[in-house]
């Protein structure tokens, strides 16, 4: 057992002056964060997961056959996302980090879920979709978007 107060030939000094300094062997016990592997391996699956959400943010905003690719990036930054939450909170990392993640995962899962509720309206969403696309002139566009709007009103008469 080492005694704290022992005189360190090496520097001249005790050995406990020598732990606050940073000398090697003078590490602090007691030390209750994330390792370096840990610490890497969190970063890797956060890294990840901003990047399937920013993907998930950019193709749920594409045209439509194309947009359904968010829900897989969607899905998959979920899972991410929930194991890099639940490795941060079993590593016992407290603060702003866990808060952003947890938004991250609820901003992903509303992007992915809003895609997939397009799929009941494909057709309208469709037509709108390309009466937009042929429109030349903004009074074009105000009629597609009054279509639009029509076609919507009908489709949730019907769903009462």
């Amino acid at each position: 057992m080492d005694n704290p107060f022992a005189h360190d030939p090496r520097t001249g000094q005790g050995e406990q002056s020598s732990r606050g300094q940073g000398v090697p062997g003078g590490s602090e016990s007691g030390s209750t964060g994330p390792s370096a592997a840990d610490s890497r391996s969190m970063q890797r699956l956060v890294m990840h997961f901003a990047l399937l959400m920013f993907a998930t943010v950019l193709t749920s905003a594409i045209a439509l056959p194309f947009r359904l690719v968010s829900v897989g990036f969607a899905v998959w930054g979920l899972v991410l996302g929930i194991r890099a939450l639940r490795y941060a909170w079993v590593r016992q990392v407290r603060g702003a980090f866990i808060g952003f993640l947890t938004v991250g995962i609820v901003v992903t899962a509303l992007l992915g879920l809003a895609v997939v509720t397009i799929i009941p309206r494909w057709n309208i969403e469709m037509e709108y979709q390309t009466c937009r696309d042929r429109a030349i002139t903004v009074q074009a566009k105000h009629q597609c978007t009054a279509n639009y709007h029509d076609a919507l009103t009908n489709y949730l008469k019907t769903l009462r």
